[in-house]
């Protein structure tokens, strides 16, 4: 089988991996949920951004959570996908594509994420800090900058802090000033405390300088 025909039949298996989740009729949900969110993670190219532009794959996520809703790891894993489509899919989506609401979907992502931003369930609040990031809307959440000082603290710590660098790094111009010292001694412990290799920890060095200047 060639690797066009392999994703097309990767693909079609989340369709109906999806109506089957729609139906709530199924023996095994989490199953499905696995299939859908490991499509969102294939290797970007023409079919696979026709999948993520498809506004429906959210909504129905969206809609399969509050079928499953007291199922915390199919909730997860949802969670998941949606970061997923909010990182690569919307990045394939804005390079490939000229004609996509992102105006209608978005909000429904990013409304879906603050749900879950203050459960005690660690995998859940990495999940929702992994996709709300990325998220236009998240600019104007009222307490952006103590919601990413937070992120650290989800386990596991090197996922977190993963986190946490990369959205500090990108946004280093805008961090508030009075929080410029705090996170860049966040930073600093973590690479003081951590046995990092050295290009792990050149990363963070050249970002708390970054911090410093801005």
């Amino acid at each position: 089988m060639s690797k066009v025909n392999k994703i097309k039949t990767k693909l079609d298996e989340t369709i109906e991996a999806r109506q089957c989740l729609l139906s709530g009729y199924v023996e095994n949900p989490l199953l499905l949920v696995k299939i859908i969110e490991k499509a969102t993670r294939m290797e970007i190219g023409k079919q696979v951004v026709d999948f993520f532009s498809d506004p429906n794959l959210v909504y129905d996520l969206i809609d399969i959570a509050g079928i499953y809703k007291n199922d915390s790891k199919i909730t997860e894993i949802i969670l998941w996908s949606l970061a997923q489509i909010s990182q690569r899919g919307f990045w394939s989506i804005r390079r490939y594509e000229n004609d996509y609401d992102f105006d209608s979907v978005t909000p429904r992502i990013y409304n879906f994420f603050l749900q879950y931003m203050n459960v005690k369930n660690n995998s859940i609040k990495l999940a929702v800090a992994e996709g709300i990031l990325e998220l236009p809307e998240f600019d104007k959440y009222p307490n952006k900058w103590e919601y990413v000082i937070s992120i650290p603290n989800i386990i596991p710590a090197e996922k977190s802090m993963r986190l946490f660098r990369y959205y500090v790094d990108k946004n280093a111009t805008n961090i508030p000033v009075h929080l410029i010292e705090t996170i860049c001694k966040i930073l600093d412990d973590y690479v003081t405390k951590r046995n990092l290799d050295i290009t792990t920890k050149n990363l963070y060095e050249d970002t708390i300088k970054k911090i410093s200047e801005s």
